[in-house]
């Protein structure tokens, strides 16, 4: 019985008998492409110093996610970060490997 009263609480008949739901007092956040940019250059530069495979392949990926939604250039930017990054941190551990077997 509860749980009608709350549900029938929510939605409140206009002058013009059309249902109205009132909002919510936490709306909804939906992820879009400057989150997706956002996560892509923290992983950028995370693969600087590890695994830069696996992490600027992530950036790459989401740059270029954020840059078809076409949320200006900021997308492409962050593909160019990711691939240089991805190309820095790379010759960085193949150093780090001919240093270990001399």
């Amino acid at each position: 019985m509860n749980l009608k009263r709350h549900l029938c609480s929510k939605v409140s008949l206009s002058s013009d008998s059309s249902p109205t739901t009132q909002s919510s007092p936490y709306p909804l956040t939906k992820r879009t492409a400057s989150t997706h940019t956002s996560i892509a250059v923290i992983c950028a530069i995370t693969g600087l110093f590890l695994f830069p495979e696996i992490f600027d392949s992530i950036a790459i990926i989401l740059g270029a996610y954020a840059w078809k939604k076409q949320e200006g250039n900021a997308g492409l930017y962050v593909v160019i970060l990711g691939i240089a990054c991805m190309l820095i941190g790379l010759y960085f551990t193949s150093i780090a490997i001919i240093d270990l077997f001399p």
